[in-house]
């Protein structure tokens, strides 16, 4: 074979080895230069303060257990007596009447409050009411001043007797703290059954 055939084939498979190798280098290196990782883009949501949250659980809490016979915000629950003075009416509640009552308290701010106008021919108001927070009365003449506790409802009335009926009941009024044993009681009463019977109820009840 002739050398310079030879020598010049040898040379030209050295060059593509060369080219090659470098070639590989480079383009990894290129590859390694060029690489990258994704990033990940999230929206990282608030993670609400579990102070908060036990403070909003424990208020709601409050809110809506049911307790009967545990105070509200207008004072506490109570049993009493007074009477009953009628505007106009057939049953006992247009009349004038002896009256057994009571708030029995439910939640924060609900209350039950049964009443039992006593005659020949009882009549027995069962209301649910909203109870307000106390509000001061400022005093006037010689006359201290006080806080009353207002509180407006709705329910049904049931008068007996030979006019027996079943009616709507709206009631609204004002407790009025005496002191840690005593409350005044002043209500008013309006039973639609057979007739539109309107009372005014006077009292004082004994807190429990």
């Amino acid at each position: 074979m002739n050398s310079r055939v030879f020598f010049g084939s040898f040379t030209t498979l050295s060059m593509a080895i060369l080219t090659f190798g470098f070639g590989g280098q480079a383009a990894q290196a290129q590859s390694q230069e060029f690489s990258y990782e994704p990033l990940e883009v999230g929206i990282q949501q608030a993670t609400p303060s579990p102070a908060t949250d036990v403070g909003e659980t424990e208020l709601a809490q409050t809110e809506t257990n049911v307790e009967p016979g545990r105070s509200t915000r207008g004072g506490s629950s109570y049993i009493g007596i007074g009477g009953n003075i009628g505007i106009g009416g057939g049953s006992s509640i247009g009349e004038g009447s002896f009256t057994v009552f009571s708030k029995i308290g439910l939640t924060e701010s609900i209350s039950l409050r049964p009443l039992g106008a006593i005659t020949d021919d009882p009549t027995i108001l069962i209301p649910v009411t909203y109870d307000f927070n106390p509000r001061t009365v400022d005093p006037v003449e010689q006359v201290d001043a006080f806080s009353i506790s207002p509180y407006v409802g709705a329910g049904v009335g049931i008068a007996t007797g030979d006019d027996a009926d079943v009616g709507f009941l709206l009631t609204g009024g004002v407790d009025i703290p005496i002191n840690p044993k005593f409350t005044g009681v002043a209500g008013v009463n309006v039973l639609f059954a057979d007739s539109t019977d309107v009372g005014i109820n006077l009292g004082i009840g004994y807190n429990f």
